[in-house]
This record gives structure tokens, sequence and C-alpha cells, in this order.
């Protein structure tokens, strides 16, 4: 029973090891990863105006 036991353990301990070098080595050194890109389109532009009043402070603008 014991020696069940223990053929288990390092079966599961060699399984995440390989799991999380597969993990490691696709997604965070990318390897064989596809090309992913985006396509943005600004359409407003909106200009905030701090309500504390101040010597040199503008307006800031963010992009919606």
């Amino acid at each position: 029973m014991p020696l069940l036991l223990f053929c288990l353990l390092a079966t599961g301990i060699i399984a995440s090891g390989w799991l999380f070098s597969r993990f490691y080595i696709k997604h965070t050194q990318k390897y064989n990863a596809p090309e992913q890109t985006a396509h943005v389109v600004i359409i407003d532009k909106q200009v905030f105006y701090p309500s504390i009043h101040g010597v040199g402070i503008e307006g800031e603008q963010y992009w919606i």
C-alpha cells in the first residue's frame, strides 16, 4: 500500500512539472504563439477640468 501511494505521488509530481513547463514555454516565452492585433477606433474626446482652482492647472484630455 505505501508503494502505491509513493508511485501515485511521484507520478503526480512528474505530471505537474511537465504541465508547468509546457504552460511556461507557451505563455511566458511565447513559443509558437500566433500574432495578435487589435483594431482601435477613437469615437470621441472629452476634456475634464478639475474643480480645484490652482495656478497652471490645465484641462486633462481623455480619449473614449
